[in-house]
């Protein structure tokens, strides 16, 4: 009896010596690239998975692993190969600011053993180091996981509050059968333009000399939180006449603040254009869609002859002594004497 469990300690230690050495050669806790069937120290490696647990073998002997009812060696044990996880992402197309769309992106990931942890989907702002939005995607096996994502904890996307170029980075987090994985900041890009805003213009109308003066309004809309001038442009027969400008704060309608009374008349055309900021373009009204005429009247004198009875020129009317004239006034006979 003695001898028997002499041979059986001695049996145990050369197991344990056996696996220590393939420990040694691999690293604790990872395999290192070992397959089925490899040797180590003389000892042939297998490894198994059952019930979703991994155990090793020495010899056909179960040695280590998660399963019930085998041999343990202390603080040893060899683990299933972690296959590398490819991750392959897409952002959005450009959004144009003001537009009420969102900045997103997607995320595909491949090549994992069953993967399951989280997707990170970061974003950082135009000057690459502001984060401004984070959403976390649980991940169930491989595929393709979005923004959109409605399990997701901050679904939906971001939507932009200034117009550059934005940088998406997005990270898997692994789990016990799959490393992580980061793609690189700077290989997902999404841009996000400028608003363009339009301007529609009204004039003042047709003046008189004297009458008032030439003016214009300019009514800017689809800005995104438009800044700047509004500069109006008075152009003449002879070229540009007038201009003035306005300080700009929001989409809303400018007036010229003081207007224009031309020296001469004619068809006078007004120019608006908003200057645009860093969150909008530029636009200009069309030159000839603003006329505005401006009438010299002349000045007309009427004259009106007055005739005084002393200076009209008397016939010299002459009868001769002892006769009587006869002469015919409005209807009635008048006899004159001499």
């Amino acid at each position: 009896m003695i001898r028997i469990r002499i041979i059986s300690l001695l049996s145990f230690l050369f197991l344990a010596a056996s696996l220590g050495a393939a420990q040694s050669q691999l690293g604790t806790g990872a395999i290192g690239g070992a397959a089925n069937g490899d040797t180590i120290h003389g000892v042939v490696v297998a490894i198994n998975r059952t019930f979703n647990a991994d155990f090793v073998t020495i010899n056909g002997r179960i040695i280590g692993g998660d399963t019930a009812n085998f041999m343990v060696v202390s603080g040893f044990r060899l683990n299933q190969p972690t296959p590398t996880i490819a991750i392959a992402t897409t952002p959005g197309s450009p959004v144009a600011l003001g537009s009420g769309n969102k900045l997103s992106d997607s995320a595909t990931l491949s090549n994992g053993n069953s993967p399951t942890g989280t997707i990170k989907f970061q974003l950082f702002a135009p000057d690459g180091t502001t984060l401004v939005y984070t959403d976390h995607v649980p991940v169930n096996g491989n595929g393709t996981y979005t923004t959109s994502e409605l399990d997701g904890d901050n679904p939906g996307g971001f939507l932009p509050t200034a117009a550059g170029t934005y940088q998406w980075v997005v990270s898997y987090s692994g789990d016990e059968n799959n490393k992580p994985v980061t793609s690189t900041q700077g290989q997902e890009p999404e841009t996000v333009t400028p608003a363009s805003p339009a301007i529609t213009t009204t004039t003042g109308g047709t003046v008189r000399a004297g009458r008032g003066v030439l003016t214009d309004s300019a009514t800017l809309s689809g800005g995104f939180n438009p800044t700047g001038t509004i500069t109006f442009a008075l152009f003449g027969p002879t070229g540009v006449v007038d201009v003035e400008q306005v300080a700009v704060n929001g989409n809303g309608t400018y007036s010229t603040p003081h207007g224009f009374a031309p020296s001469a008349g004619g068809v006078y055309q007004w120019v608006a254009t908003y200057s645009g900021d860093g969150s909008n373009n530029a636009v200009a009204s069309a030159f000839g869609s603003e006329p505005e005429q401006f009438i010299v009247q002349p000045v007309q004198i009427i004259s009106k002859r007055v005739f005084l009875a002393s200076s009209l020129s008397q016939p010299d009317v002459s009868f001769p002594t002892g006769h009587r004239h006869r002469r015919r006034h409005h209807g009635r006979t008048a006899v004159m004497h001499p």
